[in-house]
């Protein structure tokens, strides 16, 4: 298979598993139940009473309350109580609220309720329990009712049951009446939902959100799903006036009830619709975008025929320069590796402008001969030069010595520090000029064009602004954002695929390439390069300058050891130096990027609904 589609067929094959358990897995990830959960079921009757109950499933330790609470005021009248000093008659409540009527808890388990004045009350009374008023009182939240361990909750399934009288706001016109009730808003992940309303004859009805289904049983109206964690759980209807069996007491009169109610679920039908629409088109695009690659390969990145041997056993073309060979024929394209600079220390070695006087286990040292002695040079191989000069002592450079002068200067001075690193990683960095001189060997392109890229951005960054959000709109907001920061990072890697997979080389310049290839192919293989190795050591010395080009000078140097051939100094400049590169490039890149921080309701519509909150435990 040709070096480019091996490439290819890596990143694609990546990127498919990364699409494949995203969009198939994130659904489950966001609907799981986890360790703590609830089956919920409720009744509504026309009298406006609420019958909720909860079967607790715990799974983890550390609980010790089972709730439920309300975003409306809870009310708790004081007849219902078993204390020894009634609470005194809580202030009257001008607004909608709820009256806590019952809460029926499992043994060995205390109710309480908390109104929303924060006063906290228990319906058991006793000596061996008015000691854990306090920690209920503090525990609890506003408007929430619900049951107390003093052990805490064991492993298992506990029921709870509550009931409640509601007192909503309602809309009326001459004929219709508007309730918008909201079960839950903030809660633990319900498995299984069940609400009936019963003894309603309902003329409309929008469930927040539209994902249960709804079944009618003569005077019964049956909804049914489930309620991943704090998604919305809201019913919303219009009945006949004169069908409550009780009046009001908390009534707007507006006009033409059944067309507020519709204009209102159809805006929200729409910004519903296109959440769930955009989840599922940046979905389709997170599966469709390998297969982009795949394609744009097809179209683009195909090159001409050649037929090379797998092994080449001589120097491909011996005139191009080191640092040459390794950014055009190693890895990408349009992009140097520090092996560039290992190899040009060779060659310049080897062209006599500098000489490697002497090397160790844990150092070499190089010393640069007077500038006249030197051929002219291209603009990395200056580079290259002038670093040796700036850091060298009498124009002898040691990698050891440079290595713990920059140690010391990044320790002390983030100023020297972002200097040697800029020195440094300019030996990694590609050269301006080098661009306009591969653009002589091969059209370089990018899976995305840049514009492509800039558009794909601005899509995200506005779909991800836009999208509406909040729990009337199930998991799918949170699926848009996490799809398309994940369409983004797929992007970004993409970008990393060697250009030359979706370029094309000039004329016969993919020969070449492919002869590089067979020619590090003998490199590395040692039962082949033993079959091939040279007599002569300039050969070998030869071979390690572009064997260090290519990555592979570890290989060669391996190799002359076996076959008892005498190595020489300059294979000590990729070996030993690449760890003290290594780490002095590490060294200053931490002082820089450290250095300077600093220490240290009952509306139309979805979530128009009065009541919220919902079950959970603590």
């Amino acid at each position: 298979m040709r070096d480019e589609r091996v490439v290819l067929t890596i990143y694609v094959t990546v990127l498919v598993a990364i699409s494949v358990i995203a969009v198939f897995s994130l659904p489950t990830l966001l609907t799981s139940l986890g360790p703590i959960y609830a089956d919920y079921r409720a009744t509504l009757f026309s009298n406006l009473t609420l019958i909720e109950e909860y079967t607790y499933h715990i799974g983890e330790t550390g609980k010790t309350m089972l709730y439920r609470y309300w975003e409306a005021p809870l009310y708790i009248p004081p007849k219902l109580l078993i204390t020894e000093k009634p609470p005194p008659e809580p202030l009257t409540i001008e607004e909608p609220h709820i009256v806590v009527v019952h809460v029926d808890c499992p043994q060995n388990s205390i109710p309480y309720v908390k109104d929303y004045q924060g006063l906290s009350l228990l319906y058991t009374y006793g000596p061996e329990y008015s000691t854990y008023l306090r920690e209920i009182s503090i525990r609890a939240y506003k408007n929430e009712a619900g049951c107390y361990f003093p052990g805490g909750v064991p492993l298992g399934s506990y029921t709870v049951r509550f009931t409640f009288q509601l007192n909503p706001p309602v809309h009326v016109d001459g004929k219709y009446a508007h309730l918008n009730i909201m079960l839950a808003s903030t809660h633990i992940p319900y498995r299984q939902v069940e609400v009936v309303l019963a003894g309603f004859d309902i003329v409309k009805l929008y469930v927040h959100v539209p994902e249960y289904s709804v079944e009618r049983v003569g005077s019964l109206t049956i909804i049914r799903g489930s309620s991943p964690r704090d998604v919305l759980l809201e019913v919303e209807f219009v009945v006949p006036r004169d069908s409550l069996e009780v009046v009001p007491t908390y009534t707007t009169s507006v006009d033409d009830v059944l067309s507020k109610v519709d204009q209102a679920n159809s805006s929200y039908s729409l910004a519903y619709g296109i959440t769930k629409g955009a989840f599922y088109v940046f979905a389709a695009a997170l599966l469709a975008f390998p297969l982009m690659l795949v394609v744009r390969y097809v179209f683009t990145g195909t090159e001409k025929r050649f037929t090379v041997p797998e092994y080449l056993s001589y120097i491909p073309n011996p005139s191009r320069k080191p640092w040459h060979v390794n950014l055009l024929f190693h890895k990408d394209v349009v992009k140097m590796d520090e092996n560039a600079f290992y190899a040009t220390i060779l060659d310049l070695a080897k062209r006599g402008v500098i000489e490697i006087r002497e090397v160790g286990k844990d150092d070499v040292v190089v010393e640069v001969k007077e500038v006249g002695t030197a051929e002219d040079l291209d603009v990395y191989e200056r580079r290259v030069l002038e670093f040796l000069r700036e850091y060298g002592e009498g124009r002898v450079f040691s990698f050891k010595k440079f290595s713990e002068m920059v140690k010391k200067d990044a320790e002390s001075s983030v100023v020297r520090a972002r200097h040697h690193f800029s020195k440094l990683t300019s030996l990694t960095r590609t050269p301006r000029e080098a661009y306009t001189y591969v653009m002589q060997f091969i059209e370089p392109r990018k899976p995305l064009p840049v514009y492509v890229m800039v558009a794909l951005l601005l899509v995200v960054a506005l779909t991800v602004v836009l999208i509406p959000r909040g729990p009337e709109y199930h998991i799918y907001p949170m699926g848009v954002t996490a799809f398309s920061i994940l369409l983004l990072v797929e992007a970004a890697v993409s970008y990393t695929i060697p250009s030359y997979v979706f370029g094309r080389w000039k004329e016969d310049y993919y020969r070449e390439k492919l002869e590089w290839g067979a020619f590090r192919n003998l490199l590395k293989d040692l039962a082949k390069l033993g079959k091939y190795a040279p007599q002569d050591l300039v050969i070998w010395r030869d071979w390690l300058v572009y064997a260090t080009a290519l990555g592979v000078a570890d290989k060669v140097v391996e190799a002359m050891e076996k076959l008892n051939v005498p190595v020489p100094k300059e294979a000590y400049v990729p070996i030993v130096c690449r760890p003290i590169f290594t780490r002095t490039l590490a060294t200053t890149r931490a002082a820089v990027s450290s250095g300077g921080r600093a220490a240290g309701r009952g509306g139309f519509g979805a979530r128009g609904g009065f009541g919220g909150g919902g079950g959970g435990a603590r």
